[in-house]
């Protein structure tokens, strides 16, 4: 029993040696062989800092739509009884489109009317027999009201008929008629639709990072089928849209604008705006700038005017950004002659790394390209 006990402590000791020699083994830094290289400064690419304006041309989508255009709905309940105009037909301001069934209202418009002229001439009699000493001031006033009364129905009348006839509100085309002949309409009902075709305007929206270089008047591009037209905006909303921090922009079309690039009412369209977003300042690739939990910072070289090849050492720089564009962004906190990382700043550890500049494999930059390294 004894020594039964006594291998089993033994296996156990052996067991917990084993576990000891394995963990020392493995928290022990592991060696590099004999005649390794060490590791040695770390390849970047980098580019110096320029100073210029910082341009951008916002490519935006835009609807074409007709300048003026309207769905003409019923006012009130009725049978449609007449269709007056043809399904994309030419109209004038005031022509008759369509018209409901409207029987009633002008029955109630000959009575009204007869009252209306029975009031004013029992009026014009007691004026008369007034003047005559014939008639009371009250009599005259009782027919003065009554006068007005008629002639207030009268001018009801006139109105409810013409609720039941659709009139062109301005010229224009007519567009696809949305009821048949016979139908009936409930108010609210869309009836038909028309549309000025003939001048257009391109709506589309600015997003708020560039609202304050946009004005009225500013010079913009429209490209539509291979086609560019260079024009203007015409007018920039005032209120910015909560949902899509955006203001509605809008240019207006001649019809020989719209001829030139084959625009239509409800097609999309692309606006192409350019914006400054900074002016005079110090810029850099968007591609260097390393975001962090404290700010945005840059990889600077340490070296003036570093060479290709040459090991330097490169510095995190908070900086603060003051406006961005897809490609540049206009910095704070670095001056224009010093040379920022672009590239292989994620592998760099630490405040100070040294690296090893190589040559940039492309200049990033729009407008004033900046000078690659000697």
């Amino acid at each position: 029993m004894q020594m039964l006990n006594l291998r089993l402590w033994l296996l156990v000791l052996g067991a917990l040696l084993l576990v000891a020699w394995f963990v020392y083994s493995w928290l022990q830094p592991v060696k590099a062989p004999a005649g390794a290289p060490s590791q040695g400064p770390i390849a970047v690419e980098a580019l110096p800092a320029t100073r210029g304006d910082v341009l951008e041309t916002l490519s935006l989508p835009g609807e074409v739509e007709a300048l003026r255009g309207v769905t003409l709905r019923a006012e009130v309940n009725g049978k449609v009884t007449r269709l007056i105009v043809a399904e994309g037909e030419l109209v004038q301001r005031g022509q008759v489109l369509l018209e409901l069934d409207a029987r009633a209202a002008r029955a109630e418009t000959i009575r009204t009317r007869a009252e209306a002229t029975l009031a004013s001439t029992t009026l014009q009699r007691l004026r008369q027999a007034q003047a005559a000493s014939a008639a009371s001031p009250l009599e005259l006033d009782e027919a003065v009201a009554r006068e007005a009364l008629a002639r207030g129905a009268f001018q009801a009348a006139l109105a409810a008929e013409d609720k039941l006839i659709i009139r062109a509100p301005f010229a224009g085309r007519s567009g696809l008629q949305q009821v048949v002949l016979g139908e009936t309409v409930t108010a609210g009902q869309a009836l038909v639709s028309i549309a000025d075709d003939r001048a257009l305007r391109v709506r589309f929206r600015v997003p708020e990072r560039a609202l304050a270089q946009v004005k009225a008047g500013q010079a913009l591009t429209i490209q539509h089928a291979g086609q560019v037209l260079q024009t203007s905006l015409s007018t920039l909303d005032s209120l910015i849209e909560p949902s899509t921090r955006s203001r509605l922009a809008q240019v207006l079309i001649t019809p020989e604008q719209a001829a030139t690039v084959g625009l239509q009412a409800g097609q999309f369209t692309q606006v192409l705006l350019p914006v400054k977003l900074a002016e005079d300042a110090v810029q850099v690739p968007a591609m260097a700038i390393l975001p962090g939990l404290e700010g945005p910072r840059l990889m600077v070289i340490s070296a003036t005017n570093p060479k290709l090849g040459q090991v330097a050492i490169a510095t995190a720089t908070p900086i603060k950004i003051l406006a961005r564009s897809s490609e540049t962004v206009a910095v704070t906190g670095i001056t224009a002659g010093q040379f920022v990382v672009i590239a292989g700043q994620q592998k760099l550890r630490g405040a100070n790394p040294q690296v090893r500049l190589v040559t940039p494999t492309a200049i990033p930059f729009i407008g004033t390209q900046p000078e690659t390294m000697p």
